[in-house]
C-alpha cells in the first residue's frame, strides 16, 4: 500500500512544482495546469488558507481540479489569457461576495457564471477582430433591439443606424451593454 500511496504522491508534487512555473512563463504559454496553479493562488489571495485539493484520483492529471479546468477551456475558450480573466472574474463575482469560503472548484464551472462572462466579454472580444459590415452583433445588443422594435442585426444596419443619428438617445443602453458606440462609427462607416 505504501508503493501505491509514494505514486499518487510523486503524482501530485509533479502537478504541484508545474504550479511555479506561473510567475516566469508568458500566459500565452500556460497549459491547464498552468491555469490550476493560477486558480490555487488566487484561492490563497482570497481566502487567506491553500486551496485543499480533493485527491480523489491517484494520478493527478485525472484529478477533479483539472477536470474542472479542462471543462473551462470547452466551455469558455481554450486561450489561456481568456480562462485567466476569467477566473479573476469568478473570484470577483463569486468568491469575494459569497458569504462562507467556497471549498471545492465546482464553483468555477457554474452555468451561470460561465454564462455571465460570456456575454461580457464577447463584445470585448470582437474588439480585436476584424468587424465588417456582415459581422453579426452580439446576442445582447440584438435582443436590445429586439426590445426596441428596432430591425438591426449586423454591424452594417448598426452603422447606418449610428449615422443617422435617429437613434442617438439609445446610445447610453448601447454602452452600458459593452458597445463601444465611436469605434463602431470609425470602423465601418
Amino acid at each position: 500500500m505504501d508503493h501505491l500511496e509514494d505514486k499518487v504522491k510523486k503524482s501530485y508534487d509533479a502537478l504541484f512544482e508545474k504550479f511555479k512555473e506561473i510567475d516566469d512563463k508568458p500566459v500565452v504559454e500556460w497549459n491547464t495546469n498552468h491555469l490550476l496553479g493560477y486558480f490555487v493562488k488566487k484561492y490563497l489571495e482570497c481566502y487567506k488558507v491553500p486551496y485543499q485539493f480533493k485527491f480523489d484520483k491517484p494520478q493527478a492529471s485525472k484529478c477533479q481540479e483539472l477536470f474542472a479546468i479542462t471543462r473551462l477551456k470547452m466551455n469558455i475558450s481554450s486561450d489561456p489569457q481568456i480562462l485567466k480573466d476569467y477566473i479573476d472574474f469568478a473570484f470577483e463575482k463569486r468568491a469575494k461576495k459569497s458569504k462562507r469560503r467556497l471549498t471545492s472548484i465546482t464553483f468555477m464551472i457554474a452555468d451561470f457564471l460561465t454564462i455571465e462572462f460570456k456575454q461580457i466579454y464577447q463584445i470585448k472580444a470582437s474588439d480585436s477582430e476584424t468587424v465588417g459590415r456582415t459581422t453579426p452583433l452580439p446576442n445582447k445588443v440584438l435582443g436590445f433591439f429586439v426590445r426596441q422594435k428596432i430591425q438591426a442585426t449586423t454591424y452594417g444596419h448598426l452603422a447606418f443606424l449610428i449615422e443617422s443619428g435617429q437613434y442617438d438617445h439609445l446610445k447610453p443602453e448601447l454602452l452600458s451593454l459593452g458597445l463601444d458606440y465611436d469605434k463602431v462609427k470609425e470602423r465601418i462607416v
